[in-house]
């Protein structure tokens, strides 16, 4: 590489982060600093979570982990238990104290990015993420080996109906799923765009190169509890399986879902969508005997269930 390419990259490196307050000793003038906040954010969207897990993903030295699970502790952060699967290890989970902190933390981010995007316009803030994704996929490529082409995660427009009910019936179609009874026939599914204008309910799309490969959402489903929402119409083109962002998509609309003051989540499938039922139970989703509330798709033969308070 040459040497005035590395000067860039650092020096945008040490403008972002000076921009961030990532220098100072805490991040958000709190008490934690980022290394601690990335782990506490692994706690949180993967209850009950080996620490082997943890420094895997994040890419931590054991001993640097073990160093910040015990201040957690120390602080009332976290609780370690003997794992049900094997009692020579330990899973971590956060405390009410825990979620509570993490929570504030994740407002406050928000609240920070908004401020320091504020002034750009609609069009200047689709230029900053579509250069955010390109940087992502680049190193993605050269981690994985793999070309994926940079997405963008954005909220459905009117213009994707038509392409997202093609990729809703394509996968039901590749999968041989039931049509009858499920989503593939249900009319509503022509119409996404105008069923998420309901305030209690978001859908969001996975787009690369101006092509819809995805979208997940959560819904009000009539028959729930006021306080329980539906996960629909998560569905993914074969381009994006496999790499982790399904995962990720997931868990974003879980953390908007709880956001919008919902504290349990639902949803359906059926046996054939084995990937997605194996990911909804390591992320603690719950088999259930029999549906609950009033989709309409009486075909699904999975219904599970997830607290998120």
């Amino acid at each position: 590489m040459k040497q005035k390419y590395i000067e860039q990259i650092r020096a945008f490196n040490r403008y972002y982060t000076q921009v961030l307050g990532l220098l100072n000793k805490g991040i958000l003038d709190g008490d934690l600093g980022i290394s601690e906040v990335r782990v506490m954010r692994e706690i949180y969207f993967n209850t009950a979570v080996r620490p082997t897990e943890v420094a895997a993903t994040l890419g931590l030295d054991k001993g640097f982990l073990s160093r910040i699970l015990k201040r957690f502790e120390k602080l009332g952060l976290t609780i370690r238990k003997k794992s049900g699967e094997d009692n020579r290890s330990s899973v971590i989970s956060l405390t009410d104290l825990g979620r509570s902190t993490y929570e504030k933390i994740n407002r406050d981010s928000d609240i920070q990015i908004e401020n320091l995007f504020s002034d750009l316009s609609e069009q200047n803030l689709k230029t900053v993420i579509r250069s955010m994704n390109t940087i992502d996929s680049l190193l993605h490529h050269r981690n994985n080996h793999a070309i994926i082409d940079p997405v963008i995660i954005r909220p459905i427009e009117e213009r994707d109906n038509e392409a997202l009910a093609a990729l809703i019936r394509t996968v039901f179609e590749e999968f041989g799923a039931p049509q009858e009874g499920s989503v593939y026939d249900d009319p509503r599914t022509n119409q996404l765009y105008q069923l998420f204008q309901d305030v209690n309910a978001e859908y969001w799309i996975v787009e690369s190169n101006h092509v819809i490969l995805g979208g997940c959402g959560f819904y009000p489903t009539i028959g729930l509890p006021p306080s329980c929402a539906e996960i629909v119409k998560f569905y993914l083109s074969d381009q994006l399986r496999g790499n982790g962002v399904g995962q990720y998509l997931l868990k974003m609309i879980e953390e908007r879902a709880k956001k919008a003051g919902y504290k349990q989540l639902y949803l359906e499938s059926f046996e054939v969508f084995q990937g997605a039922v194996t990911m909804y139970e390591k992320l603690e989703y719950k088999h259930l005997d029999s549906s609950i509330g009033d989709s309409g798709h009486y075909a699904t033969t999975i219904h599970m269930l997830k607290d998120i308070f």
